[in-house]
C-alpha cells in the first residue's frame, strides 16, 4: 500500500468548475484505503516546496493535481529522490499527462497513481532549470505569455484559439542562433521546441517522435513561414501527421546551446518565462521518478 501526499492548486485550470479541487479529491479518496494527506499551494513556487518536504517524510508518491505548471513545480522538488510523481491532470493542455498515458477522467488518473508501475523518466535541464515535458520559445511562447497576462484565468481551446490568432497576426520571430552536433544554425523560427514528451497539450503533438525515456531530447524547428502556409500546417499538428510538415526540421541531442536576445519569450512546460543571452540545454537520463502505465 502507497502512502499517498496530494498537492493541489486551488486556482490552476478549469476555473467553470461547481466543485472544488478538494471537494472532488476528497470525494475520490473515500473509496480508497491507502495512507494519504493532502496539501493545497498558496503561492507561486509552493508545490516545490511541499514535495521536496513529502519525498524527505517517507511518502513514496506525491500527486500533482492541478495543470502542467503545477506538475512542474511538484516535479522539481522530487527530481533525484526515490518518491515518485503521480498526476492528476487538471489544467487547460494537460500535455505531460497525455504524453504518459494517464486519463484525463480524475477518478480513472487515481486508479493508475494506486496501481500502475513506477518507472523512471528524463529530465530536462535549461541552465539547471528542469522542464518535464516541453521546452520553447517562438510562437508558442509568445502565445504563453499573452494567454498568462491577458485572458485573467478564463480557460479552455477557444480562449487559447482566439489569442493564438491575434498572437500570430502581430508575431515577429525573434533571430536566435543555437549549437547542435558541432554545428551552428541562424534562424528566425516560428518555434522551436526542445520535448522530451511528445504533445504541448490540448492534443497538439509537436514531437510525436519523443519517448520520455530514451535518454534524448527531441528539437523541433517550425521556421518562419507565410500566414497561410501556417494555417494549412497547424491540422497536422493534432492529426499526427506533423512529421509531414515540409519545412519541419527534427533533431535528436544529449546537449545543445540556444543564444536569444534579451528579454525573450519562452516557456517550460507551457508556463511563460523570459531568458536572456546562452541557454544551455541536457537531459539528465531516469532522473524523476513517476508512476504511469507501461508504454505500448
Amino acid at each position: 500500500m502507497r502512502r499517498l501526499a496530494f498537492i493541489l492548486n486551488p486556482r490552476s485550470g478549469k476555473q467553470h468548475l461547481r466543485r472544488s479541487k478538494a471537494e472532488i479529491l476528497a470525494d475520490l479518496l473515500a473509496e480508497y484505503p491507502e495512507r494519504h494527506d493532502v496539501f493545497e499551494t498558496h503561492y507561486a513556487g509552493h508545490a516545490a516546496k511541499l514535495s521536496a518536504e513529502a519525498a524527505a517524510g517517507g511518502y513514496d508518491v506525491v500527486v500533482a493535481y492541478g495543470g502542467d505548471g503545477t506538475i512542474n513545480e511538484v516535479a522539481r522538488g522530487l527530481v533525484g529522490s526515490a518518491c515518485a510523481l503521480g498526476i492528476i491532470p487538471a489544467g487547460s493542455g494537460n500535455g505531460m499527462a497525455h504524453g504518459l498515458g494517464i486519463p484525463s477522467r480524475p477518478r480513472r488518473a487515481l486508479e493508475v497513481i494506486t496501481s500502475a508501475p513506477i518507472r523512471k523518466i528524463d529530465v530536462g535541464r535549461v541552465n539547471g532549470d528542469c522542464f518535464f515535458n516541453v521546452f520553447g520559445l517562438g510562437f508558442d511562447a509568445a502565445l504563453a505569455e499573452r494567454f498568462h497576462r491577458e485572458a485573467g484565468g478564463v480557460r479552455g481551446a477557444l480562449p487559447y484559439f482566439t489569442l493564438g490568432i491575434k498572437t500570430f497576426l502581430r508575431y515577429q520571430p525573434p533571430p536566435i542562433s543555437y549549437e547542435i552536433d558541432g554545428e551552428r544554425i541562424e534562424v528566425e523560427p516560428l518555434t522551436l521546441a526542445v520535448a522530451n514528451g511528445p504533445e504541448y497539450g490540448t492534443g497538439a503533438r509537436i514531437a510525436p517522435e519523443a519517448d520520455f525515456s530514451d535518454g534524448w531530447l527531441d528539437i523541433v524547428l517550425l521556421p518562419r513561414m507565410p500566414a497561410l502556409r501556417a494555417a494549412l500546417a497547424l491540422p497536422r499538428l493534432f492529426n499526427g501527421t506533423v512529421a509531414r510538415v515540409r519545412e519541419r526540421e527534427h533533431r535528436r541531442a544529449k546537449r545543445l546551446s540556444i543564444h536569444v536576445p534579451p528579454d525573450t519569450p519562452v516557456h517550460f512546460d507551457g508556463e511563460a518565462r523570459t531568458c536572456s543571452g546562452t541557454l544551455d540545454i541536457w537531459v539528465e537520463p531516469g532522473a524523476l521518478a513517476v508512476v504511469a502505465p507501461t508504454p505500448g
